[in-house]
């Protein structure tokens, strides 16, 4: 693997007592990369939409 690269994995189970909001997620192109990597900045446009979403006051 490339040097500053690690590997994420989580799972949930079972399931909420009711129904939970569907909150604002990071588009799928934004965090799945299959046989390649790149550089923050693809990232960085992503983020800044999704915090703003979220509240997020961006400078």
């Amino acid at each position: 693997m490339p040097e500053h690269i690690y590997l994420v994995f989580g799972m949930c189970l079972g399931y909420p007592p009711h129904e939970p909001d569907v909150k604002p997620r990071l588009p799928v192109e934004a965090i799945l990369k299959e046989g390649y990597y790149t550089d923050d900045s693809e990232l960085r446009v992503h983020m800044r939409e999704f915090l703003t979403k979220r509240g997020f006051e961006m400078k």
